[in-house]
């Protein structure tokens, strides 16, 4: 009896390891690393993220990649443009942020700095190479200038057509992203102010290298984890103010480096930069593996460049009963942008209607190359991959008066797109495996351990059982065989008596 108490002990036994290998262990190293998350993504001075997010350790690459107009006496009278597609041209970013306040509100005010240094061996050619590019200021000049009679435009285009100023001008990569002097912008600045276009210069990256130019508040997730990094206010502002509705002016999101922790699959990302005039949101898209680290990546869908008419949401950010919004597959972004008849979208109009893919010759979207994504470590939530794409186009349209646009036809002209991009490096991945990967193995190991023990035990205790059952069993009948056929046993005997005789008369020896 003690025997078969000590066995069923050894299944009770086992069942208990099982069962703490497989729920006790997950439920315990489960609240062990939200407890871990909430001291680890926090953003104060002491913290491990703190130095991630005040100067990033990973190295950013910007890559330029240039239109050119292969045929632009040709557009002026209203062919469709011809593009040919150049680059990359490379830039390493590095970026940190100044002005850093520790708020008592658990916020921090930061202005970050981006600083641009060319690669020259991992571009195509150096930042002289020079391409025939749409003339930025005089379309500019052209559409604000709309208004006016068209004597007066037509006064105006011949003063151009004097200083040699035309819808196409041939620039340098380096003109093009850091900025020139623009002959068409001194005269306008005389008349009227353009925005984003300072001391008549021109460029789509002007006075942004190495210079501080949004003011942000964001939380640091010391109250509640979850907004750790989310902007709370862009330049003293809660919210934009270009768009139609509450929704597209909200401010949602954090700037891209980390989100919060423990992000699933279910979770809309929203990303924010002033470059895209709105919150981009991200939606999940597959698990990854890269160097060892598990990741979620999560990429913008195609809706987002959809107008309101295809896609409701978006009627926010342009009416299109009264607004000229164009197709989907771009966004303009005029208001945001000093009244340049800009959009943006994806590379090549990934996504996009066919009528923008066909207003030009030379695009070719392929989502390999033009998709735009970023991944992220899922119990962190910080980015370990990032490629972040985006293409700026300009609206060309008849504008009566000037000779170089009144014979064109109406097209979005791509000017140029780049990727930025990054992955994750060795300190990012060994902080990843010691803090999180290596603990999670050895949590994963130690589950597997208790459950195979556990299993082992209890299938060799019930076969104990088993065996033991039986042989009781087999002991227990044998009594029962040797008395079945009482009948039988006695009719046997009796023949043996009948055989050998016990009880014969001695007969006496004469």
């Amino acid at each position: 009896m003690a025997g078969y108490r000590g066995q069923l002990g050894c299944v009770v036994m086992g069942a208990l390891l099982v069962i703490t290998g497989a729920v006790l262990i997950p439920v315990v190293w489960n609240a062990v690393k939200h407890s871990l998350m909430s001291k680890l993504m926090v953003l104060e001075p002491s913290s491990m993220v703190y130095s991630i997010w005040k100067e990033p350790p990973f190295i950013i690459y910007w890559r330029f990649y240039f239109f050119d107009v292969a045929n632009p006496a040709e557009v002026v009278e209203g062919a469709k443009p011809s593009l040919a597609h150049k680059g990359p041209y490379v830039y390493r970013l590095e970026m940190h942020r100044q002005n850093l306040t520790l708020n008592s509100n658990s916020t921090i005010s930061n202005m970050p700095v981006y600083s641009y240094f060319f690669e020259p061996g991992m571009s195509v050619g150096p930042e002289s190479d020079s391409f025939t590019a749409v003339n930025v200021p005089y379309v500019t000049v052209a559409h604000m200038l709309d208004w006016l009679p068209k004597e007066a435009k037509e006064a105006l285009s011949l003063l151009l057509d004097g200083m040699h100023e035309h819808l196409f001008k041939t620039l340098t990569v380096r003109e093009l992203l850091w900025g020139y002097e623009d002959e068409v912008l001194k005269i306008a600045s005389r008349f009227f102010t353009i925005p984003g276009m300072p001391g008549g210069k021109f460029g789509f990256l002007v006075d942004q290298n190495g210079s501080a130019h949004d003011d942000f508040t964001v939380f640091s997730g010391k109250e509640v984890r979850s907004r750790i990094n989310l902007i709370q206010r862009w330049n003293g502002n809660d919210k934009l103010t270009w768009w139609l509705t509450p929704e597209a002016n909200m401010i949602n999101g954090t700037d891209g480096v980390m989100f919060h922790s423990f992000v699933t699959e279910k979770d809309t990302l929203y990303l924010f930069q002033p470059t895209l005039c709105r919150s981009m949101p991200y939606v999940f898209d597959h698990h990854k593996t890269v160097r060892g680290v598990p990741l979620s990546s999560f990429y913008l869908p195609p809706t987002v460049y959809q107008n309101g008419s295809v896609y409701p949401p978006n009627a926010g950010f342009c009416d299109v009963k009264t607004e000229d919004c164009g197709p989907s597959g771009q966004m303009r972004v005029d208001k945001c942008r000093f009244g340049v008849p800009t959009s943006i979208s994806n590379p090549h109009f990934l996504y996009g209607d066919k009528s923008l893919i066909d207003g030009v010759y030379g695009l070719a979207p392929d989502p390999n190359k033009h998709k735009n994504y970023f991944s992220v470590q899922p119990i962190l939530g910080v980015t370990f991959e990032l490629k972040f794409r985006l293409q700026l186009n300009l609206y060309l349209k008849q504008v009566a008066g000037f000779s170089d646009t009144e014979k064109l036809i109406p097209v979005y002209l791509p000017m140029l797109w780049f990727e930025q991009s990054f992955e994750a490096n060795d300190w990012m991945v060994n902080t990843y495996a010691s803090h999180v990967g290596t603990p999670t193995l050895i949590c994963q190991i130690g589950e597997y351990i208790m459950i195979g023990v556990g299993a082992v035990v209890i299938v060799l205790s019930l076969a104990f059982l088993i065996r033991r059952y039986k042989r009781k069993q087999s002991d227990e009948a044998e009594p029962l065989l040797s008395d079945a056929n009482p009948s039988t046993n006695y009719t046997d005997n009796e023949n043996e008596a009948n055989v050998f005789p016990s009880n014969q008369e001695t007969v006496p020896v004469l």
